[in-house]
């Protein structure tokens, strides 16, 4: 039976429509598989650059690390002590800081630390190790670098550099020319596999029912008075718009969480350092309180470098011609 004239039409626009379906099924196909192999080059170029700036980096740590210290000169930063410690005064000092007896060579090298970055008494020694944004920071360093927080002299060394207003290089740089990450034998190494990866997503998954659901969207005007107090100015409503969104996703279902988690000395001052070193940049409000989140929630400063070293910016930093 032959076909009416509608029924020839509506066939016709069935192959057509038909075609255009395959046509485009196979350029998704195509850019897909393009995209694909774009990311994959991507990464071998970002791992080639990084470990051509881990030798370059050995290369000129001596010399950068000097460049560092004469800085630290221009700006008559404290010497070393007039005096030396006295031992027993050094034994208080720890035993104070680490809750027991510190070993005979442990007073040595406290007192060799202390003394040589300007810390000439208990009361300086204590005002460093109490410095929550410092400690924080020395501790963001040393995980990144040898997968482990700083011990109390550690701490004193470092901590003091940060308040002296040298910069995460070059704390980072003092890190990695001392006995500590020598006798590591793994410069820059990895700070997690793959599967500590997984369980670091998994854990952030888990961290906002931890927290609790929102019932309400956070108030647009709350939330951007709360914004221009810490960042000295407002900001662009559409950027406002998305923070709070993103504290409503992250279970921060009042503005003044979110001054809260930009508040937190310790925890912003880790996170400021990560982003120093590894993007070259300061952090932005949505980084801040994403990773602030984070860490107020429980997740340790690792899951957070390793949520850095595993991003699209990072990677990108690596595959740049110079980097």
């Amino acid at each position: 039976m032959a076909k009416t004239v509608p029924e020839q039409t509506a066939s016709r626009i069935g192959v057509t429509l038909l075609l255009w379906f395959t046509l485009w099924a196979l350029g998704a196909v195509l850019l897909g598989s393009s995209l694909t192999e774009r990311e994959a080059q991507r990464d071998e170029i970002s791992g080639a650059r990084l470990a051509d700036y881990r030798r370059q980096a050995a290369e000129k740590l001596e010399e950068l690390h000097e460049i560092d210290r004469e800085r630290a000169a221009s700006r008559k930063e404290g010497g070393p002590c007039t005096r030396p410690w006295s031992r027993d005064e050094a034994a208080r000092v720890l035993a104070r800081h680490t809750g027991r007896a510190p070993s005979s060579a442990g007073i040595s090298r406290f007192s060799d630390a202390a003394t040589k970055v300007g810390l000439c008494d208990p009361t300086s020694v204590d005002a460093v190790l109490e410095d929550a944004a410092s400690g924080a920071a020395v501790d963001a360093l040393f995980i990144l670098l040898l997968e482990r927080r700083a011990g109390v002299v550690e701490q004193v060394t470092h901590a003091q550099l940060f308040r002296r207003g040298w910069g995460a290089d070059g704390v980072a740089r003092a890190i990695r020319l001392s006995t500590a990450f020598k006798n590591s034998g793994a410069p820059l190494r990895p700070i997690g596999d793959k599967t500590r990866r997984d369980r670091d997503l998994k854990d952030v998954a888990a961290l906002t029912p931890a927290r609790r659901t929102c019932e309400a969207p956070l108030g647009r005007r709350e939330v951007a008075s709360v914004l221009a107090a810490e960042f000295l100015s407002p900001l662009p409503p559409d950027e406002v718009e998305r923070l709070a969104a993103k504290g409503v996703e992250l279970g921060l279902c009042d503005a003044r969480e979110i001054r809260r988690i930009y508040r937190n000395r310790a925890d912003q001052a880790a996170i400021d350092t990560l982003y120093r070193f590894l993007l070259r940049r300061l952090p932005d409000p949505m980084g801040r309180l994403v990773y602030g989140t984070w860490l107020a929630g429980g997740l340790g400063i690792d899951v957070v470098a390793r949520d850095i070293l595993e991003s699209p910016e990072f990677k990108s930093l690596l595959a740049e011609p110079g980097a």
